[in-house]
């Protein structure tokens, strides 16, 4: 029952995250009640190490068996599109309808309620200009970390922004009240404790930048977070995906710049 318990959170947090959905055959018949302190939360960074894990073994291989300018660019846009097809591309299209709306002057409490689940359905003419220059970003990113050795910074870019997931997920979600994952919210800011230690790799390789990287990003998740609190009254698996996405493309930015300075 306690394994079944861990099984059916992982499922239902990858589920929140990823466009490829599991199913779930467990009903709370199936599960134990074992002491929820923080435990299902706690699965987001775990998911990003593994995330990062992969991404920094794939471009270390990559680069050892095709050369650094080959394996850096088929690092490049293999991991550039697995990065916009694991949540189905709702994070670039919450991006690019923030941007429409921005542009259209509409109050960010009301563009967060009507962030879009797929490109398709944003409209308007600075939407191609922003998919273009994310995805550009996301090719240059990719092929630096690479091609300067860094491809370890993956661990701390999806280790912190699944964490940042994790944390605006233990809001109330708008429509049910009640939170997408079961945690206290006193219990908020445990979940930041696991990703520090997750990212202690990152810190003996680039202690500097990974500092700078973790205080942005839980800056960024704790005032996101009173704000939706505050203006918005709640969460959706939109504004959750769309906080990550802003997470891994501000990590993606900071490693290029202050990486590839040190190189």
């Amino acid at each position: 029952m306690f394994f079944k318990s861990i099984l059916k959170d992982i499922i239902d947090i990858w589920n929140l995250i990823f466009a490829f959905p599991l199913k779930n055959h467990f009903d709370s018949k199936d599960v134990s009640e074992y002491p929820r302190i923080i435990i299902n939360q706690l699965w987001f960074p775990v998911l990003g190490l593994l995330l990062g894990l992969i991404y920094w073994l794939f471009g270390s291989l990559a680069v050892s068996i095709f050369g650094v300018v080959s394996g850096a660019i088929l690092f490049s846009f293999c991991f550039t599109i697995i990065s916009i097809l694991k949540d189905g591309g709702r994070g670039l299209a919450a991006i690019s309808a923030m941007v429409e709306f921005t542009c259209e002057k509409v109050p960010m409490d009301q563009s967060l309620l009507h962030l879009p689940s797929s490109v398709r359905s944003v409209k308007g003419p600075f939407v191609p200009v922003t998919i273009v220059l994310c995805v550009l970003l996301k090719l240059l990113c990719f092929f630096l970390m690479a091609y300067y050795g860094y491809a370890y910074w993956a661990i701390a870019i999806f280790v912190l922004s699944m964490t940042a997931r994790g944390h605006l997920a233990a809001v109330p979600d708008i429509q049910s009240n009640t939170p997408l994952v079961n945690v206290q919210p006193e219990q908020r800011f445990f979940v930041w404790i696991l990703a520090a230690f997750l990212v202690l790799f990152v810190l003996i390789r680039a202690p500097f930048t990974s500092l700078i990287g973790f205080g942005i990003i839980f800056l960024f998740s704790l005032f996101f977070t009173r704000f939706i609190d505050r203006q918005v009254q709640g969460t959706s698996p939109n504004i959750t995906n769309y906080a990550g996405e802003i997470s891994e493309l501000i990590l993606l930015i900071l490693g290029m710049l202050l990486l590839t300075s040190t190189f």
